[in-house]
């Protein structure tokens, strides 16, 4: 998991499609820290690639569902990844 996320950071088309494919796979509100963390990987891949607009509607999506989850950890994450 750890080279999938450094992998995201840097941007690389094989971490947005495998995450991109996580996601689509899983059950909307099933999964929520899990869901919290892919999109969040996610937004840091997209923004790393200059795809901001993308890269911010998966932050605040992510955003919405860390709230429910009560993940502090994510909460600062993703309050990074929307303060750029």
């Amino acid at each position: 998991m750890a080279k999938a996320h450094c992998l995201a950071r840097l941007g690389e088309t094989s971490a947005i499609d495998d995450l991109s494919t996580a996601l689509a796979a899983m059950p909307d509100g099933q999964y929520g820290r899990a869901e919290v963390s892919l999109r969040v990987d996610l937004a840091l891949a997209l923004r790393a690639r200059g795809e901001i607009t993308e890269s911010r509607a998966q932050a605040e999506r992510a955003g919405r569902l860390a709230g429910r989850t009560g993940s502090e950890r994510q909460r600062r994450r993703i309050l990074e990844l929307l303060g750029w």
